[in-house]
């Protein structure tokens, strides 16, 4: 009995929507000024080079954080930002429009700062390639030299 009031409840909340991801209304402009996003853009989640980027990301997080550098994940027309938020099919497709990104490709796009588009590759990019392409950006040795 008690499984199945468990069972009930769980497709309680999933009905009303109220789920452990919430979905949200997003821009990377949000984060102009703040931080750099790296866009990584796939047909589906066992993409080789999606897989070998999020892997990149994960063992690599301390340097995320020092180049302050943020990532979307969009997945065909849907995406993350993070783990506990959705980005609204909406807001991934105009993600996808805004850089000409067809549905069927895998492409990783770096933006600065100042929300530019700075890099742009169809094939995995390995860490230090991305943090030298940042470090090379005028806002970045800024900080760099602000840092000592």
């Amino acid at each position: 009995m008690k499984a199945f009031l468990l069972v009930l409840l769980a497709a309680s909340l999933l009905s009303t929507g109220l789920s452990a991801q919430t979905e949200r209304e997003t821009d990377i402009s949000d984060f102009k000024w703040k931080n750099r996003v790296l866009l990584i853009f796939s047909p589906n989640s066992t993409h080789t080079n999606f897989n070998s980027t999020l892997r990149m990301i994960k063992d690599h997080q301390e340097g995320f954080e020092e180049k302050d550098l943020v990532f979307y994940e969009i997945i065909e027309n849907s995406g993350n930002y993070d783990s506990d938020h959705l980005l609204r099919d909406e807001d991934a497709t105009k993600l996808r429009d805004r850089f000409n990104i067809d549905p069927s490709e895998f492409r990783i796009i770096l933006t600065g700062k100042d929300g530019g588009s700075k890099y742009k590759s169809d094939e995995f990019i390995r860490h230090k390639k991305l943090f030298e392409i940042i470090d090379e950006m005028p806002m970045r040795r800024l900080e760099m030299k602000e840092d000592g």
